[in-house]
């Protein structure tokens, strides 16, 4: 949301967005703050089944004012065809830093799934680029978020795309079966840190890598998990899929306008 603000107010875009609510970490008032200096008009859906709803509220008065052409709604997680193949082609650069010898070719490969647009890309990349990576998704989201039918759909639609672009690419359409999630990290819900979760992210700020307590850090706290359990381990080097940003710009933070939050916030 606040990536879509910033670009979005820099094109030029009138920017609408749609929150649920999650516990209020530091990383949260963060954004929340940030996105106070931007122009974005904010609103809160709670509780959460209450967003489709809010969505068709928010939609309605953009549509009648500018048409449905002039207006683009950005899905929920921002998970689309376009960003799974952003993910998709990540996968490849991986595939090039492993050929030239830059890290070893992992066994699998842990990533946060919440609205799953990660894991769909990253599954996709290492079959086109033949990889023989396990990607697991590590389920941060509550239902349906962080699910093998939500990620079977995108990897489908995606393939179909980019097999309509390029028809010597194979199209790819997996059973939901096929795909590897892990469910173990919820805890009470999204944005809601667990106990291994904070653990992790100890462990890993002692090694200088910074964990957030909504994806990374349950990831983190997934692949601890493995390497312990003897039936679980991989076979072979873990690579975590690091997928939390540098943060709200500072500058932002500076120019927090806090009074411009609606009152629900």
């Amino acid at each position: 949301a606040l990536a879509t603000a910033i670009y979005g107010e820099q094109l030029g875009f009138e920017v609408h967005i749609l929150h649920v609510p999650q516990p209020p970490t530091a990383h949260v008032r963060d954004n929340l703050l940030a996105l106070s200096a931007t122009e974005a008009h904010l609103q809160l859906a709670a509780p959460p089944w209450r967003a489709p709803a809010a969505l068709a509220r928010l939609l309605a008065a953009p549509l009648r004012r500018w048409g449905p052409r002039l207006v683009q709604a950005v899905p929920v997680g921002g998970s689309s065809v376009a960003g799974v193949v952003g993910m998709a082609s990540a996968a490849f650069e991986l595939a090039a830093q492993i050929r030239r010898g830059e890290m070893p070719m992992p066994a699998r490969l842990y990533v946060a799934a919440g609205s799953a647009g990660t894991f769909a890309g990253l599954w996709l990349g290492c079959k086109l680029a033949r990889l023989p990576i396990e990607v697991i998704g590590v389920r941060v989201a509550d239902w349906p978020g962080g699910t093998a039918p939500l990620a079977a759909r995108l990897i489908a639609r995606t393939s179909a795309t980019l097999h309509r672009a390029c028809p010597e690419l194979p199209r790819v359409r997996p059973a939901p079966w096929h795909l590897h999630f892990q469910h173990t990290q919820v805890g009470s819900g999204y944005g809601a840190t667990t106990p291994a979760a904070e653990r992790a992210a100890e462990r890993f700020a002692a090694r200088g890598l910074r964990l957030d307590p909504t994806y990374t850090s349950k990831v983190a706290a997934a692949v601890l998990d493995d390497l312990q359990d003897t039936a679980h381990r991989p076979p072979g080097p873990a690579l975590i899929w690091h997928t939390l940003p540098a943060g709200a710009p500072a500058e932002l933070l500076t120019r927090a306008r806090p009074g411009r939050l609606p009152a629900a916030y």
